[in-house]
């Protein structure tokens, strides 16, 4: 009897195992045991090849600079937005967003603010004509028509750096490239390119005066245009490199002077002449055109989010034409000004304009006019999120809310 109960247990066992073993759910099983097998297998392999080609990555200063990345993070996500006070200096100064922060650029150097107002870096410096050039993540400051010049992030100075010429411009990437306009004693210009570990990478020698230098938001394109003369005719050069290349995508002349560009997205190059807005595509060809013949640009400014520029259509009776475009150069708002308007700035669906002793939020969808009264001075806005900006003054950026 023991024996049959032992003979019919096996066979059940048996039976089980064979249903175990076969159909959907097993095959399923069996493949995703497999899968995860090989990712094990080839899970060490990637590390290192990783560490083999990326061995920077992992030396001592990278580390460092990795831990101290997530510092600075953590302090630009405070609770709450303040005023932010900075060093009142007496001279020129440049004041501009930096990681919904404030940084500014005086004689005595660079000082970068967290949201909340807390003092997060401060780099001592002897300048004149002090200039800076700022990205999501990185700064370069310089003192105008002299040599040296300081690369920062909002903890610590990265690089400093001297050229063979005085600098006259500068522009910076997320990807921490950056460009150095300078002049030069064969050329009209030339632009210094460097990469992110601060090695000069390319020399691009200019037979015009530069007038400035974009990246696109991607880090992969430089653009940069430039007066000279022909014939004794003024002209502009345009043109496009992908980083690396030694060939312009693309490069175009024409007799209207471009003074700035800058990218939208990157495929779209916005440029601005004495006589027209135009917006390129990613081989140069132009989407949209506005002509500037019945008014002079007094603000442009241009982002992945779009342009937007501010037109002075009559002196005589202060009266202005606002235009928001989108990253594609399609229209979304276009109004009429009347009255002075000292800044500008935009962000998604609203507009924000710097009066005399006002600022006046508008509303893309509603077209609705908002105002808060502010004291004069403010020197230039620029906005945080839809609702929100800041008013710089001498020695204080202020946070203003809308509802």
């Amino acid at each position: 009897m023991d024996k049959q109960n032992t003979n019919e247990s096996k066979s059940l066992v048996a039976v089980a195992r064979a249903e175990a073993g076969s159909g959907y759910w097993a095959r399923t099983a069996g493949a995703y045991t497999l899968t995860f097998r090989a990712f094990l297998i080839a899970l060490p392999l990637f590390v290192i090849v990783f560490m083999a080609l990326c061995a920077q990555a992992f030396t001592k200063n990278s580390i460092y600079s990795f831990a101290m990345d997530l510092r600075s993070v953590a302090s630009f996500v405070p609770s709450d937005y303040h005023d932010v006070s900075y060093t009142y200096v007496e001279g020129e100064r440049v004041v501009c967003a930096y990681r919904d922060g404030v940084a500014v650029a005086t004689s005595d150097g660079i000082e970068v603010y967290s949201p909340d107002g807390a003092r997060l870096l401060n780099v001592p410096e002897e300048w004149s004509a002090p200039r800076m050039s700022a990205s999501q993540k990185y700064l370069v400051g310089y003192d105008f028509g002299t040599k040296r010049f300081v690369v920062a992030d909002a903890y610590s100075v990265l690089f400093e750096g001297e050229c063979e010429f005085p600098i006259l411009h500068a522009s910076v990437s997320d990807t921490g490239h950056f460009a150095l306009v300078t002049s030069s004693n064969t050329h009209l210009s030339q632009i210094l390119l460097y990469d992110a570990n601060f090695r000069l990478i390319e020399c691009f020698s200019r037979s015009s005066a530069t007038t400035d230098v974009a990246f696109s938001p991607n880090g992969k394109l430089i653009s940069f245009c430039g007066i000279y003369t022909e014939n004794g005719v003024p002209k502009s050069l345009v043109q496009a490199y992908r980083i690396g290349a030694e060939e312009p995508l693309w490069s175009f002349s024409a007799e209207e002077l471009f003074t700035q560009i800058s990218f939208t997205d990157s495929r779209h190059l916005a440029l601005l002449s004495d006589s027209a807005l135009r917006v390129l595509d990613s081989d140069g060809d132009a989407v949209y055109t506005l002509s500037l013949e019945n008014g002079m640009a007094t603000q442009f400014h241009a982002n992945e989010q779009g342009v937007m520029l501010v037109l002075c259509t009559s002196e005589l009776h202060a009266t202005h034409r606002v235009l928001l475009l989108d990253e594609h150069a399609d229209v979304l708002l276009e109004k009429t000004w009347q009255g002075e308007i000292l800044g500008a700035a935009f962000e998604e669906q609203s507009i924000f304009l710097l009066t005399e002793d006002e600022i006046v939020k508008s509303d893309v969808q509603s077209g609705e006019w908002q105002r808060r009264s502010c004291a004069k001075g403010a020197s230039t806005i620029w906005a945080v999120g839809e609702n929100a900006l800041r008013v710089a003054y001498a020695g204080e950026a202020l946070y203003v809310e809308f509802d």
